[in-house]
């Protein structure tokens, strides 16, 4: 007759003893053991806030890291027209006739899943061009009259 508890025994023991000779099986402190990322990326814009004419472009350095895969790719997008080139770290402000603000959102995501953002702030003013002002007083005299 067969005893279950024998079985499940066995088991229990081949399968320590297998984990432990691949290194395996011990607790956090011993280096073994399997590790779980939980831990999402970093992400930071550098500068975080910009203030730039319309139309103009402002930089900032974009940064996406993970703890266990490293460095990770981002997606931004920008809102009111706003555009972030991520190889160039360069924001591109749309045209405004009235100050406008731009929020660029940038998320990256590990191997494991976690997902971190990170955000830049772009307030964008008109291109105001210098007023011109002549004086109230000026008399003109024309020569040979």
């Amino acid at each position: 007759m067969l005893n279950k508890s024998k079985i499940y025994l066995s088991t229990a023991v081949i399968s320590a003893a297998f984990l432990s000779a691949c290194g395996g099986g011990g607790n956090a402190g011993s280096g073994g053991g399997l590790v779980t990322d939980t831990t999402a990326p970093t992400v930071t814009f550098s500068p975080d806030v910009l203030t730039i004419v319309s139309g103009r472009t402002g930089a900032s350095t974009l940064t996406a890291t993970d703890t266990v895969s490293g460095t990770v790719t981002p997606a931004v997008s920008c809102t009111n027209g706003g555009v972030f080139d991520i190889a160039g770290g360069v924001f591109t402000a749309p045209a405004v006739t009235q100050p406008l603000e731009s929020i660029c959102t940038a998320t990256a995501e590990d191997a494991s899943g976690n997902e971190g953002t990170g955000t830049l702030t772009v307030t964008i003013n008109p291109n105001s061009a210098p007023a011109a002002s002549a004086a109230s007083n000026i008399t003109t005299v024309l020569e040979n009259q």
